[in-house]
C-alpha cells in the first residue's frame, strides 16, 4: 500500500517505540529474498540476521524439478538439513532439458549462492540466544504470511475486484482500526468520540 522508504520509515519508528530493537542484542528479519527488503534491512536494522524463507526456496526447487521426484525428493532433504553446499553442487550438475529451462536453473543458481548465508541463519543464531527465544527462530514466515493473507489478502484480491491505492488504503486503516478497538468502536461514532487517524 505504499513505497518501500514509506513503509520502513513507519517500521523503523514503530518497532522502536514498542520493541526498543535498538537495545536488542540479536535482530532477525526473515524475507523471501527481495532485493526491497534487504535494502531495508541494511538501512534501518544494520545489525540483522537475515534469514532467508524456507517455502520460497522450496516452492522454486519445486517449480524447476518437480518433475524429477527423486532428485526433488533429495534437495528438499538438503534443504532441511541445511546442505547449502551440496544443494549447489546438485544445481551444477543438473543440466536442463532445454534452453527454458537452462535459464531457470541459472536464476535458481543466483538465487541460492545470493543467499547462501540466510538459508541456515536461525541456526547459527540459535546457540546464541535464550533458551525462551529459541522456539522463535523458525526457518519460515509462515504465521505471517497467514496473517496478511487473512486481514488483506482475503479482503483485497478477490475475483473481480479492483482498487485504487487510495480506496485500498481507506479500507485497511477501517479494518485494523476495528481489530484494534474492538466490535463496539463505532458507538463513539454517535457521542462524537471516534476519530479516524493514521494507523
Amino acid at each position: 500500500m505504499e513505497s518501500a522508504e514509506e513503509f520502513g520509515e513507519r517500521f523503523y519508528v514503530r518497532v522502536g517505540q514498542e520493541f526498543a530493537v535498538e537495545r536488542a542484542g540479536h535482530v532477525l528479519v526473515k524475507g523471501d529474498g527481495a532485493e526491497w527488503i534487504h535494502q531495508l534491512a541494511e538501512h534501518i536494522l544494520p545489525r540483522h540476521v537475515f534469514q532467508l524463507d524456507r517455502w520460497h526456496l522450496l516452492d522454486r526447487l519445486a517449480t524447476l524439478l518437480g518433475h524429477e521426484p527423486r532428485l526433488w525428493k533429495r534437495l528438499r532433504s538438503w534443504v532441511y538439513q541445511g546442505r547449502v553446499g551440496a544443494l549447489v553442487h546438485a544445481l551444477r550438475q543438473w543440466v536442463g532439458a532445454d534452453a527454458r529451462s537452462e535459464q531457470a536453473r541459472q536464476e535458481l543458481l543466483g538465487y541460492l549462492t545470493g543467499h547462501r548465508e540466510a538459508i541456515t541463519a536461525v541456526d547459527r543464531l540459535r546457540p546464541l540466544v535464550s533458551a525462551a527465544a529459541r522456539p522463535l527462530l523458525t526457518h519460515g514466515t509462515g504465521a505471517m504470511e497467514k496473517n496478511v493473507e487473512v486481514w488483506i489478502g482475503r479482503h483485497f484480491k478477490r475475483w473481480g475486484m479492483r482498487w485504487t491505492r487510495a480506496g485500498a488504503q481507506h479500507l485497511l486503516k477501517l479494518r485494523l482500526w476495528i481489530h484494534r478497538r474492538g466490535a463496539n468502536w463505532f458507538e463513539g461514532l454517535h457521542h462524537g468520540q471516534t476519530q479516524l487517524t493514521n494507523a
